[in-house]
């Protein structure tokens, strides 16, 4: 084998030969013509550093038995790797594929934990990376895909693709992995995602997000499709050209949540979340979904929206937007329950109508007469009588919620004509509470 130890020609042939330990792959000049090493099992550790090959690279099928290292070649024309098995780690860093394509379709990287680094690679035509599978970390922070770029069907433990760019059709579908990090990520076109998850096995990464899209922004089209969201991070992502389809969200009591708000009430952070900044995830979220009319989700998100710009008041103790955001919550659920100021409007009536009759009211007219309804805690009365003067104080409690009193009334003291202005207050505001929130309900049963 010793006439294989070294390179002795620009066009390099090492198809379905098995080479031994020891063998070196150049000492001369780092350009070549072309590579190929069909079916080529590498019994050691490979070293391709600093090439520049001008014409095909072909490793289809090869072996490398100690891992490999591309880094910072550079092939000028059509890479091919696809069906390579490679055991050990596998570094791409700064690799730069000038070709029209670069296949890595098939390849596997079985090495448990091993690393499959392709940081500040650069791909100038497409990437096909379908069916790769890899039982380590794969990263590609900071990589350039000019290209269309496909990962369907790969199964990868862990993907990093944090500030890449992606310029033409990307489609990351049918995707299996723990744990895939696209934070600061730049989608130039139309893009799809669609990951399944694998059970997070490292406690190293318990409490952190499987999928990060944090700071991402969007192309023209950006579909996640059958995914489950329960510990995904939308943190600074430009939502509006997002589409969600199919996908699992979790739950706090009955309406879909983001799981950056989970986290945050957690106490268990991945980030330095805060209420404003989880705000702004609902926020997007919804101005998204209500753009498509899906306004049934969008409540859900709109409500979450409203519970962290609560908590940030809370928090931070600003009064003036604090006890207005606490009235809204309970009076209409945020505007979503038409029920609840109704409810309210009813309650009030009925302990309006009783301080009416406590406190004393004078009613009637010069041509039928006054009479006054005044009972004591204490003493002896007519339920039947009772119970008439209730209802008519009732009655009048409400027509003074709609603003219609229409009768001559007297009040016999100074707080009851407090507590009188108070329910002109308080009624038109929950008639203009549940005719919101029927609006609102109304409008998701039109869309629907």
């Amino acid at each position: 084998m010793d006439a294989f130890r070294e390179r002795t020609s620009d066009f390099m042939d090492l198809s379905y030969m098995t080479l031994p330990r020891g063998f070196k792959f150049y000492s001369g000049s780092p350009y070549m013509e072309t590579i190929t090493c069909r079916e080529t099992v590498f019994c050691e550790a490979m070293a391709f550093e600093g090439v520049t090959v001008s014409g095909l690279a072909y490793f289809r099928d090869a072996s490398f038995l100690g891992g490999v290292s591309f880094k910072g070649t550079r092939f000028n024309s059509r890479l091919n790797f696809q069906g390579v098995t490679v055991d050990g780690d596998a570094n791409f860093r700064g690799m730069t594929c000038r070709g029209d394509i670069a296949y890595f379709e098939g390849t596997e990287f079985t090495s448990q934990g091993a690393s499959v680094d392709f940081s500040n690679s650069r791909f100038g035509g497409d990437a096909i990376f379908k069916f790769l599978n890899c039982r380590g970390w794969m990263t590609f922070t900071r990589a350039e895909f000019s290209g269309y770029t496909n990962f369907w069907g790969s199964d990868i433990d862990s993907i990093r693709m944090d500030h890449a760019v992606f310029e033409g059709l990307t489609r990351l579908e049918a995707l299996s992995t723990s744990n895939f990090d696209l934070t600061s990520c730049v989608f130039k076109n139309l893009t799809e995602l669609e990951i399944q998850f694998q059970p997070q096995t490292d406690p190293t990464f318990a409490n952190e997000p499987v999928l990060v899209l944090r700071n991402v922004i969007p192309g023209d089209y950006l579909r996640v499709a059958n995914t489950d969201l329960s510990k995904a991070s939308f943190l600074g992502t430009d939502l509006s050209n997002c589409t969600f389809t199919d996908v699992t969200w979790p739950r706090i009591g009955k309406r879909q949540a983001a799981a950056d708000e989970i986290q945050l009430l957690g106490g268990s952070q991945w980030y330095d979340l805060t209420p404003d900044s989880v705000a702004e995830v609902y926020r997007g979220l919804r101005r998204n979904l209500e753009s498509r009319l899906a306004y049934h989700q969008a409540s859900d998100f709109y409500v979450g929206e409203m519970e962290m710009r609560l908590r940030s008041a809370t928090t931070d103790r600003r009064l003036r937007e604090l006890i207005p955001l606490k009235l809204y919550k309970a009076m209409s659920g945020y505007g979503e329950n038409w029920l609840r100021p109704l409810f309210v409007l009813a309650l009030w009536s009925m302990f309006f109508a009783l301080l009416l009759l406590l406190g004393g009211v004078v009613i009637g007219s010069p041509a039928t007469g006054y009479r006054t309804m005044q009972y004591g805690l204490q003493g002896y009365f007519r339920p039947a009588q009772l119970l008439a003067d209730y209802l008519w104080a009732m009655a009048y409690a409400f027509s003074i919620a709609i603003l219609r009193p229409g009768q001559d009334v007297a009040l016999t003291s100074n707080w009851l004509r407090m507590v009188q202005v108070f329910s002109y207050v308080l009624g038109p505001s929950c008639i203009t509470l549940a005719l919101l929130a029927i609006r609102r309900s109304f409008r998701r049963g039109a869309a629907g």
